[in-house]
């Protein structure tokens, strides 16, 4: 009998890691341009003040900035710490999609823009690590996040803001499936390119 533990390592496909880091930083830039373009919605469907109706975006910028900063001299397994990220995304939205009161928004945004921070530096981690071009990939995230912001202000005046919340739920449940299937589990390098 041996003693020593076998573990299988499933090899990461880098096409596949591209593709999920990229959905993982569309997820990020949209979870904050939706919630942008709804912020007026929001603050007035709950008859917030006038002078507080952006609080929450600013609470969302502020998490987003101050996570992706400190996140970058930080080495995690990318893996674990975006699926995670965007796992915390996922259930921050959804708090979002279910407030009732201003205060509880206020945070749920906040906790939106921290995950959506660290999920955005993680996967462009991964992305440099795989040698694809982070801004090259980055192209089509940003993208998606502005498309779905004017989609959200589009479709807001026919299924309500929750709903347009629940969709970035749905997309976060995607791209968090999607990154924990094929994000390396440690940085990774592409074979023929240099660190």
């Amino acid at each position: 009998m041996n003693s020593t533990t076998e573990i299988e390592v499933t090899a990461v496909k880098p096409r596949a890691a591209v593709v999920a880091a990229t959905g993982a930083q569309a997820a990020a830039f949209t979870s904050g341009t939706v919630l942008a373009f709804l912020s007026t919605d929001i603050a007035t469907a709950m008859e917030t003040a006038p002078a507080a109706r952006l609080w929450p975006l600013g609470a969302f910028a502020f998490g987003l900035v101050a996570a992706a900063n400190l996140a970058q001299g930080v080495r995690m397994r990318p893996r674990y710490a975006g699926t995670l990220a965007l796992g915390v995304l996922t259930v921050a939205a959804f708090a979002a999609a279910l407030s009732v009161n201003f205060p509880m928004l206020f945070a749920a945004a906040a906790a939106m823009g921290v995950s959506a921070g660290l999920a955005a530096a993680t996967s462009h981690r991964v992305l440099a690590d795989l040698g694809a071009g982070p801004a090259l990939t980055s192209s089509p995230a940003v993208a998606a996040a502005l498309a779905a912001g004017a989609g959200a202000g589009a479709i807001v005046p026919g299924f309500g803001w929750r709903a347009v919340l629940g969709f970035l739920v749905i997309a976060g449940l995607l791209a968090t499936w999607k990154f924990a299937e094929h994000a390396p589990h440690e940085p990774e390098r592409l074979p023929g390119t240099r660190r």
